[in-house]
């Protein structure tokens, strides 16, 4: 089978700038969130309206899929409309984080079945905790459906009362 080299270096590329776009946003959101002392998420959407550009997708509407994350977690994200994503916790997982949540994200197309995406929480589950902790926790993902595979920087409540910065890899499973 040929490959060709330069389209695969080319997506290579691309997918290490949506990392280190994925880092920056979790970091500045969480900084922004700590220093205010607001706890609360705020999405500044700035986007290129004319030329190239990666576009907003709604190719994930009404799916389900399941995460099991590498650090143990099998979460559910139900996309049930552009915008709009419920997510929960699923399995053993449940047992420990407990709660249903809906937040906004924001999902653009990187190449053909391979996303960004990127939402904040405005409250999220703690395995240090037994309610839910208010603060705002950035979440970004580079979704590929082609592989089922998913890269995920997500920040969550720690013991301390601050936040542990995770980057972690998911398997996927496709439910709806």
């Amino acid at each position: 089978m040929n490959v060709d080299n330069s389209t695969t270096k080319y997506t290579r590329l691309r997918f290490t700038v949506v990392l280190i776009m994925m880092f920056i946003i979790c970091v500045a959101t969480t900084i922004h969130a700590n220093e205010t002392g607001r706890g609360t998420c705020e999405t500044i959407k700035t986007f290129i309206t004319d030329g190239d550009r990666h576009p907003l997708s709604k190719d994930l509407t009404g799916k389900r899929l399941w995460y099991h994350y590498a650090i143990g977690y099998s979460v559910e994200h139900h996309y049930i409309d552009e915008d709009t994503v419920i997510w929960k916790a699923v399995g053993e997982t449940a047992k420990e984080l407990t709660g249903v949540f809906e937040d906004k994200y924001y999902a653009f197309e990187i190449s053909p079945k391979i996303y960004f995406l990127n939402w904040c929480e405005a409250s999220s589950p703690s395995r240090f905790a037994d309610e839910q902790i208010k603060g705002a926790f950035p979440v970004a993902v580079v979704l590929d459906l082609n592989r089922l595979i998913a890269t995920v920087t997500f920040t969550e409540p720690n013991e301390k009362g601050g936040a542990n910065y995770v980057i972690d890899q998911a398997i996927l499973e496709i439910k709806e």
